[in-house]
């Protein structure tokens, strides 16, 4: 009787730890802090990734977020533009409701949106003897950190029929106030590899600082240029799917 077991160039995610490389998609909601607390309240998005787990449970990934929000805190910049109206809130954020007044005497209502992006790259390490459930040397608790370039701004939108040539597309960008800068990162979570390829996922806590600067070289609300360094900071919860990409060991041995 011969056994024939596996090929050494396959592995079994269940029987020990391995290396392969990953990619998904995650989901990601923060909160924000520091100066852009200011400007934005609560935004989501979405994100991808590529990265590489070596079988010592180190790994290392770059991603792409994509950042959006409705909550736009600082909305000032175009109160001299037309029939604005503003206040203080409690929180001392300024709110604006009201409309611009454009070519054809017709009041627009303005739409305000966060848009934004970062590319953060991670370093992190599963500590497999922190797993829930079945044993498997890959899953386990994380901690990761790293560098991330963020950039955002504050999308105005303009109905397509009105008429006001002061809030052209090139205009606009003298009052959406776009900044970026680096960062750090940092993020502790939970990360599952199943026995089959397809059941994998991670969830984690996240937190980043980033020294952020405006890239505009003129505001036009203010006739200055914004030279101030900001402290933008992010907090909140990210949860991704991933695809290891590994050869699969046969699950049975075959017997003749």
């Amino acid at each position: 009787m011969w056994v024939l077991p596996a090929s050494h160039a396959q592995v079994s995610m269940a029987d020990s730890s391995i290396s392969f490389i990953t990619v998904g998609p995650c989901f990601q909601a923060y909160m924000p802090g520091g100066d852009l607390a200011s400007r934005f309240g609560y935004h989501s998005g979405l994100g991808i990734f590529a990265g590489y787990k070596h079988k010592s449970n180190w790994y290392a990934n770059v991603g792409w977020q994509f950042l959006v929000g409705s909550d736009v805190r600082e909305q000032d910049m175009l109160n001299h533009l037309g029939y604005l109206y503003s206040w203080t809130d409690g929180d001392g954020n300024t709110r604006t409701v009201g409309g611009w007044i454009d070519g054809n005497g017709d009041i627009i209502y303005p739409g305000m949106n966060m848009r934004g992006f970062a590319i953060p790259l991670r370093i992190g390490h599963i500590f497999h003897q922190l797993h829930l459930g079945k044993q498997n040397p890959n899953c386990g608790v994380f901690l990761e950190g790293g560098i991330q370039f963020i950039q955002h701004k504050i999308k105005i939108e303009v109905p397509a029929y009105a008429q006001m040539p002061y809030l052209s597309k090139d205009m606009l960008k003298g009052y959406d106030r776009l900044t970026n800068g680096l960062g750090g990162v940092a993020s502790i979570g939970y990360q599952y590899y199943g026995n089959r390829r397809f059941l994998n996922f991670f969830i984690s806590a996240d937190f980043a600082y980033n020294v952020t600067k405006s890239r505009r070289s003129w505001d036009y609300d203010t006739g200055l240029q914004d030279t101030d360094t900001r402290q933008d900071i992010t907090w909140g919860a990210r949860l991704g799917w991933v695809l290891p990409l590994y050869n699969v060991a046969p699950e049975k041995y075959y017997y003749y």
